[in-house]
């Protein structure tokens, strides 16, 4: 099937988005618009509204708009290209105005809404530049000269405009795609005019205000070399080095996969070269494997994509492997490594499943080939094919004849698979390759695209989709489960949350803002080097857990503690003195709070009864237990699938450190929360893995001693808001990603074989990146900050950013993890 770009069945609707956008213009570098207005409009105000998907993987500038004089003069809206944050800036003999975000944009998985307004008539200085990305107002800036009172922009003249172009020195940055870009000429407005919040994420909404005589519209929705003003003024562009087939379909509300700079490995730490929208790769390290994987992993459901290989590598062998790898398995990232499901050429063609490879189909024989892939995860098969040919009689439409079976599970669980593409280059020239996630089947103008659509009428592809397959993008991913789905009015904000408070001296006080009424609240104070403070349903009122020490259970003491989760929040409990500890005055402090079950119920799943606070729907559960010694007492937890994550203390015993079970490490290993120490073997867990009703303890004090109560914190991963396993550093400042399927809202770690420190971030601290507002689960210490970075959150995981360093990043160190969600990759928009 195919039609033309454009028409209907190039929309898709899953009924959340208000304003569906159909599609964006690609600019990549050398390419640019422009205009000249025929006459001045209003130069002292006027609002710039653009949606935006990064790929800074070259660490270019990126132009969003520009007007002035060469070697003159010049106003600007751009990306820089070191840090790349948002720069407002203008020049005229010397700088007039210039205000740069503190926030960066490196995440090129999804789109940014960004908002400039400028009304220099305004009294107060700060309120003449206003910058807004995804409906929140910016206010940490690393730099803030604000314009003079009544300073008109050159924006505002009859001087040339540019978007991807530098007026002044003429310089051609542009790494981006641009969608829904809005122009109004004398109105300062608000975000709320372009996009609004719906489940905790800001969408866009059709611009209803009128256009005037200077005001534009681009929509991109006419295939077309210039872009037309939708506005109904006429203010149409010109264009250079721009095609029709820059017109895409990857949009705000149907975020297509594309390759993830963020995400790459191989024998070298330098990247892949990335253009043409992160579609298309350049190896750029001679005699080393490059590799590069997607940004839209999955783990059910049937999907296709195509690559073109441009130049083949030029070498004997041509070594390449491309097709998909399992994301907990991203090492090297070459075929002969555990995770692969690849087809390539090693001398002649084979199919690479893990470690294991098998000679295979025909390698293509031109620069310009196209090979297909298909993957169906339901059944288990992969096949690789060539130039509308699948190899070896494969037949993915009735599913005979797979290149590739048996490999979806691992240990009785699902593989999450990503597209993936790796290759090796002795010399001159590189292997080139461009991918097509259904975007583009021209391949960057390469060819004439052919517009064949997948099984829900999306896309753009080379060749036939096979029955039932899919495209890899948004609208094509399956809801999250209903309890977090945006689209059914729910969210992960409602089963998890951060609230930020500062003390006011008082000794009463509950701390509301949460948005649920939390079962489990864990407090500390940010600024100041006081204990942590744990509360929850099921242990009651006054009886607060440090996970900082070995602490047996205690109450208000002097200077006070937490008192009780309460009907949206928490409250305090004043001490003999004050309540310091938890509201001193001037003081910051967080509060971590999670949703379980609410009242503990009984639960017999167990030989010794517990009482459990459970929510199957966020796998998570609180668990209350007596001790009895006996090894092999096993214990209900109330969830539906075995816990990833068991944090276990014992209630009485000050002496007994905290205890935490993970299934990455095995039943045989604990980690102590309290304690900066390394996995350790030990019988806590009686040598035997939990089960989706219940977990196993031996005969250790620290969880089972008879008669002491016991409590446990409980979690699974929950795909969309919850993921909980390892990751592996690489002691680059260009650090591991980690892909979690969602914009973490909270991101938790440790080394597991050192001795370092538990770390903890959120998007309350840290609401954008870089993220290094540190506290540490095992000390009291105040929040940690600096200048060197920590990590980025991103829409569909975390990147480290730090160069060594055995606390997040050493190389070849294992450490463990745990998040939860913002938002489900599927809604979440760049962070």
């Amino acid at each position: 099937m195919s039609g033309p770009f454009g028409s209907q069945q190039w929309m898709y609707s899953d009924g959340f988005y208000t304003h569906e956008i159909g599609n964006s213009a690609r600019l990549n570098n050398g390419d640019f618009f422009s205009r000249t207005p025929s006459s001045s409009s209003n130069a002292d105000t006027f609002t710039y509204s653009a949606w935006v998907k990064n790929c800074p993987g070259q660490l270019l500038g990126g132009f969003l708009l520009s007007s002035g004089v060469a070697g003159s003069r010049e106003f600007l809206i751009y990306f820089d290209g070191t840090n790349q944050r948002l720069n407002v800036y203008q020049y005229n003999g010397g700088i007039e105005f210039q205000v740069i975000t503190s926030m960066q944009f490196r995440d090129s998985s999804a789109w940014y809404h960004i908002v400039v307004v400028y009304d220099s008539p305004q009294t107060t200085a700060s309120n003449r530049v206003k910058i807004y990305v995804n409906g929140e107002q910016q206010t940490n800036f690393a730099t803030a000269n604000y314009p003079a009172q009544g300073l008109g922009s050159r924006i505002g003249t009859t001087e040339v405009q540019d978007i991807g172009k530098n007026a002044y020195n003429q310089g051609l940055d542009a790494d981006f795609y641009l969608a829904e870009v809005n122009y109004i000429s004398g109105s300062a407005l608000p975000p709320t005019s372009f996009g609004e919040t719906k489940s905790g994420t800001w969408i866009p909404k059709k611009y209803a205000g009128s256009y005037g005589s200077h005001d534009y519209y681009l929509d991109f929705a006419t295939r077309a070399t210039n872009p037309i003003d939708a506005s109904g003024q006429g203010n149409n562009w010109s264009s250079t080095n721009v095609a029709a087939t820059d017109w895409m379909l990857d949009s705000p509300t149907n975020n297509f996969a594309t390759l993830n700079p963020l995400a790459h490995n191989g024998t070298t730490t330098t990247a892949l070269t990335t253009s043409e929208g992160n579609l298309k790769t350049e190896h750029s390290h001679a005699g080393n494997w490059q590799s590069m994987q997607g940004t839209i992993p999955v783990s059910s459901g049937k999907w296709y994509y195509e690559v073109q290989i441009v130049a083949r590598p030029t070498n004997n062998t041509q070594n390449y492997n491309i097709g998909f790898y399992d994301v907990s398995k991203y090492n090297a990232g070459y075929y002969g490594l555990s995770g692969n499901l690849t087809y390539g050429s090693e001398v002649t063609g084979k199919v690479f499943v893990d470690t294991a490879k098998t000679s295979y189909g025909t390698v293509a024989g031109s620069d310009g080939d196209i090979y297909m892939f298909a993957l169906d995860l339901d059944n288990n098969k992969f096949w690789a094919g060539l130039n509308g040919t699948w190899m070896a009689s494969g037949n993915p439409s009735t599913g005979a004849n797979p290149s590739a079976s048996n490999f979806a599970t691992e240990n009785g669980v699902a593989r999450t698979y990503v597209s993936h593409q790796s290759d090796y280059t002795y010399g001159s020239p590189p292997g080139i390759f461009i991918h097509n996630y259904g975007q583009d089947s021209s391949f960057a103008g390469t060819k004439t695209a052919q517009g064949n659509i997948d099984a829900n009428s999306i896309g753009d592809f080379y060749y036939s989709v096979p029955t039932g397959f899919l495209a890899l993008c948004t609208a094509n991913l399956p809801d999250p489960t209903a309890a977090i789905n945006p689209a059914v009015n729910n969210s992960p904000q409602d089963y998890f949350n951060t609230v930020l408070y500062t003390g006011n001296g008082s000794n009463t006080r509950t701390i509301t803002g949460v948005g649920f009424d939390p079962d489990l609240v864990w407090q500390k104070s940010r600024s100041t080097a006081i204990n942590h403070n744990l509360i929850d349903r099921l242990r009651g009122a006054g009886n607060n857990l440090s996970s900082d020490g070995a602490f047996a259970e205690y109450g208000a003491g002097t200077n006070g503690a937490m008192n009780n989760v309460e009907t949206d929040g928490a409250s305090i409990l004043a001490g003999s003195s004050s309540a310091n500890n938890v509201n001193q005055s001037g003081q910051t402090y967080v509060l971590w709070n999670w949703k379980a079950g609410g009242s503990g119920v009984s639960n017999s799943d167990g030989t010794t009864a517990s009482v459990v606070s459970a929510n199957t729907d966020a796998g998570f559960s609180i668990v209350t237990y007596t001790g009895t010694g006996s090894a092999g007492m096993t214990i209900g937890h109330g969830l539906s699938s075995a816990p990833e994550l068991i944090i276990v203390k014992n209630r009485a015993d000050g002496s007994e450190n905290w205890t935490v079970y993970s299934s990455s490490l095995g039943n045989t290993k604990k980690l102590e929360l309290n304690l900066t120490g390394a996995s350790a073997t030990t019988g806590n867990w009686n040598n035997t893995t939990p089960s989706s009703s219940v977990f196993t303890l031996g005969n250790v004090d620290a969880t089972n001693t008879s008669g002491e109560s016991c409590v446990a914190y409980c979690f699974h991963s929950v795909e969309g808001f919850s993921k909980f396993g390892t990751y592996t550093g690489n002691g680059s400042a260009d650090g591991t990603f980690v892909y979690t399927g969602f914009r973490p809202a909270f991101v938790m770690w440790k080394n597991v074989g050192a001795s370092e420190n538990w770390y903890m971030v959120d998007t309350a601290r840290d609401p954008h990146n870089e993220s290094y507002h540190l506290l540490r689960s095992d000390l009291s210490n105040a929040e940690a900050s600096g200048s060197v970075d920590g990590l980025d959150i991103l829409s569909n995981g975390f990147k480290l950013k730090v160069a060594g360093g055995g606390w997040i990043n050493g190389s070849g160190n294992t450490f463990l993890y745990m998040a939860f969600a913002e938002m489900p990759f599927k809604y979440a928009n760049a962070k």
